[in-house]
């Protein structure tokens, strides 16, 4: 049986997408808010890339109701 994951990673950014993907390689498929029909930004006010991952993890759970990983990792 092979599973095949599915990332969504909170970012227009095509780029962004592409060099995650080179990094997983194929196990993972990498989709962003833009593949999913999401297109509004995301204002990210909190007050560290911490809290600001939690902002989009929330609103990415919130517009798709799909379970949710922050990685705080800068890229």
């Amino acid at each position: 049986m092979n599973i095949e994951m599915e990332l969504l990673v909170a970012t227009h950014n095509e780029h962004k997408k592409e060099e995650i993907q080179q990094i997983l390689g194929s196990g993972c498929v990498v989709k962003s808010l833009t593949d999913y029909n999401i297109h509004e930004e995301i204002v990210e006010d909190g007050d560290s890339f911490h809290a600001n991952a939690l902002i989009k993890a929330k609103y990415c759970f919130e517009k798709q109701e799909f379970q949710v990983w922050v990685m705080t990792a800068v890229w």
